[in-house]
């Protein structure tokens, strides 16, 4: 029996010559590794009990290396194990162990070794083995081995090989004998003993150790295998298992006796009476089937009924859909035939379930094509439905429940029954919408119904809606299409603004200049200022054509006088959008409503945004009495109070001497802005950077704020230590325009400027807006630096998806500051407030 691939010694020496000569060698190989080699490579043999394969030699000859020799060892153990491997074919085998190729070994070498601990204990307990054992008895290992393998096909050895499982026990055992192979056989009969199975009893009767069964074993199916087999006396042992043998003993029994096939053994037919009198569930009678191979006579139905009191309802439909596959019966008929017609609605609710699935869902996952499967499948769904009618908020449970029968329908796997299910969607779509109770639910189950591609009758929800107090527009929503609805709308004197708009929103894609004339023609009609307001808001131009087409110059003043409505947004975006079509004799009215609306915009943002920031100089904790000439606004509330309170002052006796003032620190916030109109800023990015530019302007008003905008040129709208208008300002925004190319220098070098100017200045924040393609970067290169030696917390503010990722990185290193991406224009006013109030 060959155990090397390669000679261990030849292998050795070549090895160690090889590493000697080598001109890259760290440390000389010692005359002990030629040595160990060999030994080690016999020790992992009759460790491992299998052939050696190549990947032995290679990690025994690293791991026996010096640490610093331990790669070059690796690629000399390959080089003598594959003399004619090609260099890029071992280059590629040495960089990536994992590559197949024709190299004649069990596998390839493991990309990983263990770590050099590992290794060395592996080592040490492999020298330990090897020169413990005594290699004079090899030889006559082998020679018995050799002689055994002979004669294998003798009963009495191939009955002992049974209990070999490796050849490697021969040399362990040091097994050179008859006596040593019989001796060494009884030792692992023994240790089997109690997990036999039937081809092993024989070959421990062929060995004469049936006395070690019968000694040792507690399990009742080997005691009586092992004395069929020796034609002993069974009464004894078969009136034991009668009385006390448990099923298991029962099955294994016959199994084990079934397999040694002594067709002379006359009990066996009473051993399976036995068993078929203690099938009681559908449990034992699978484990009996299915052992056994055999189908036992008994009463399915009775056993069906016992399992449905004692068993999880799941565990008997898996079994019983198990046994009808695999033994071509049809139980779950059976099974179906006494859900439906043995047990009561009570009874049905009583079963047993895991809680992975109700049992709706149960009884789909097992569907047969059966009348009674329809029959419990129906029995239960209407259960179930009346559950749903009495539960306290009904239209959620039958809203649950009509969402199952969907799931039921596609997920059924009998296509019979997927049909019969999908027919009581009609039924529970109508009870669905009949159990709502006011408007909220039904809006509620109707946009489900919606979301699940289920569309109720719209004489079924109209007679609801009507039912449960319902307006026309009410149900209109529900049951038309959205620009049916919205012409509702427009066709009344009064609308909600809102709703409008919603609607709007919805058919935006839509709306095409018939449609808009249509509605315009509605609104104008009923004097409907919502209906009117809405359009001007959605397309201000094809809204002002449609009006001059209804009712000429008349109808255009009516419109524009319902544009102030709302808050004000949607005006400033429709007049960046089409300020150019406007016609000239409107375009100053419109220009002021707007400039209006902007101002009031700007104000109330800056009231919501800007509330909690405290303006002017820095506030202290420290107080002082009120001065002639100290501003209401400086007054500390809390102070004041305390102080009163303290003194016990009523109102008729207060003086200034009494109101205490926070007292400012030097220096105040100084902020700088630079905003991006170049080509790509239209529209609803002017919109809302003018909203902010004018919330700033009033809500920093006591502070330092510098804006200017920039693309070729640049236009400064307020310097930093500035005053100005309001209006002067909103008339100057209105009339921005996105044009040219995006150069910064000139911006950013007005914003250092500014900051130099604001010596008095306790904090400093400059904010750049634009998408970073930016043609003179280079040229601001040093400009951006200086950000950095004034102090300056510079912010780099970019849209989301339409900035230049790596000209803003390189924005922010040079000066020193952060990147903050913008998702949503309308949120930048919110946006450019939060920086503000996070730094102050």
């Amino acid at each position: 029996m060959k155990i090397y691939p390669y000679n261990p010694s030849e292998f050795s020496a070549e090895f160690i010559s090889k590493m000697r000569k080598h001109p890259d060698i760290i440390q000389m190989p010692s005359p002990r590794q030629l040595q160990s080699i060999p030994q080690l490579l016999l020790a992992r043999y009759l460790r491992k009990g299998n052939s050696l394969s190549l990947k032995d030699y290679v990690e025994i000859a690293t791991a026996t290396s010096f640490p610093d020799n331990q790669d070059l060892a690796k690629k000399i153990a390959f080089q003598i194990l594959f003399p004619n491997c090609s260099i890029r074919e071992f280059d590629a085998l040495i960089d990536d162990p994992n590559i197949s190729g024709d190299f004649n070994y069990e596998s390839q070498i493991h990309s990983e070794e263990e770590s050099m601990s590992i290794q060395v204990q592996k080592l040490h307990d492999e020298i330990e083995f090897s020169n413990s054992f005594d290699f004079t008895k090899v030889q006559n290992v082998e020679d018995f081995v050799e002689w055994l393998l002979k004669n294998q096909n003798q009963t009495l050895f191939k009955s002992a090989l049974l209990f070999y499982t490796e050849i490697s026990n021969f040399y362990k055992e040091k097994i050179t004998t008859k006596a040593d192979l019989m001796h060494v056989a009884k030792k692992k009969v023994i240790e089997k003993i109690n997990s036999l199975t039937p081809k092993e009893l024989v070959a421990i009767k062929e060995l004469g150790f049936n006395d070690l069964v019968e000694k040792y074993s507690i399990k009742k199916w080997e005691r009586i295998t092992i004395k069929v087999l020796s034609n002993r006396n069974l009464d004894k042992d078969f009136e034991i298992i009668k009385k006390e043998g448990t099923f298991e003993d029962l099955i294994n029994t016959i199994k084990y006796l079934n397999e040694i096939n002594d067709v002379f053994l006359k009990e066996r037919p009473i051993l399976k009476n036995i068993l078929y009198e203690r099938i009681k569930t559908i449990e034992h009678f699978f484990n009996a089937a299915i052992e056994l191979n055999e189908i036992s006579n008994v009463n399915l139905n009775e056993i069906l009924k016992c399992s449905l009191d004692s068993l999880p309802l799941p565990l008997i439909f898996k079994l019983v859909k198990l046994l009808d596959q695999s033994l071509g019966m049809n139980i779950r008929k059976s099974l179906y035939t006494i859900l439906s017609k043995e047990f009561s609605e009570i009874d049905l609710f009583k079963l047993k379930l895991d809680g992975d699935y109700s049992l709706l869902e149960l009884i789909s996952k097992y569907a047969i094509n059966s009348s009674s499967w329809t029959s419990t499948f129906q029995k239960v769904l209407l259960l179930e439905i009346e559950k749903a009618k009495k539960a306290f908020r009904s239209h959620e449970d039958f809203k649950i429940l009509t969402n199952i029968i969907v799931q039921l329908t596609n997920s059924c796997e009998n296509i019979f029954c997927a049909q019969f299910i999908s027919k009581f969607l009609n039924q529970l779509i109508y009870l669905t919408i009949e159990s709502c109770i006011v408007p909220t639910e039904l809006k509620d189950v109707v946009e489900f119904l919606g979301e699940l591609k289920l569309y109720p009758k719209k004489q079924t929800i109209q007679m609801i809606g009507e039912k449960i107090g319902m307006s026309k527009e009410e149900i209109a929503e529900l049951i038309d299409p959205p620009y049916e609805i919205l012409k509702l709308y427009m066709n009344k004197p009064h609308s909600d603004l809102k709703k409008i708009q919603d609607l709007i929103d919805k058919l935006k894609f839509e709306l095409d200049f018939e449609k808009i004339l249509e509605l315009m023609t509605l609104a104008l009609g009923m004097n409907n200022r919502e209906g009117l307001s809405a359009l001007g808001h959605f397309n201000l131009k094809k809204s002002l054509e449609a009006a001059n087409t209804v009712e000429g110059k008349n109808g255009m003043d009516r419109l524009i006088s319902t544009l102030t409505a709302g808050d004000g947004e949607n005006l400033i975006k429709q007049w960046f959008l089409h300020r150019d079509e406007i016609p000239t004799f409107l375009k100053t009215k419109i220009k002021d409503l707007t400039k209006s609306m902007l101002i009031d915009l700007g104000i109330n943002y800056s009231k919501s945004y800007l509330g909690s920031l405290t303006p002017g100089l820095f506030q202290t904790n420290l107080v002082r009495p009120y001065e002639i000439g100290d501003t209401y606004e400086d007054i500390d509330l809390e102070e004041t109070m305390l102080n009163l309170l303290e003194k016990g002052k009523i109102i008729e006796h207060i003086t200034y001497d009494d109101l205490f003032v926070s007292i400012s620190s030097s220096g105040k916030r100084s902020v700088c802005i630079e905003m991006d109109i170049s080509e790509s800023m239209t529209g609803e990015k002017l919109a809302y950077m003018a909203i902010c530019v004018t919330m700033l302007v009033y809500g920093m008003r006591k502070d330092e704020l510098g804006i200017t905008l920039f693309e070729k040129n640049t236009h400064i709208l307020k310097e930093i230590n500035q005053k100005i208008d309001l209006e002067k300002l909103a008339d100057e925004l209105l009339g921005l325009k996105s044009r040219g190319t995006t150069f910064v220098e000139k911006a950013l070098l007005w914003a250092r400027d500014q900051f130099k100017k604001s010596f008095n200045s306790k904090s400093k924040v400059n904010i750049l807006f634009t998408d970073s393609d930016i043609y003179d970067l280079p040229d601001a290169a040093e400009i951006l630096r200086a950000f950095k030696s004034l102090g300056v917390d510079f912010i780099l503010v970019c849209p989301e998806k339409q900035y230049n990722i790596r000209e803003s990185e390189k924005i922010v290193k040079l000066a020193g500051g952060q990147i903050l991406p913008i998702k949503d224009w309308e949120r930048f006013p919110e946006l450019i407030t939060n920086i503000i109030n996070s730094r102050f």
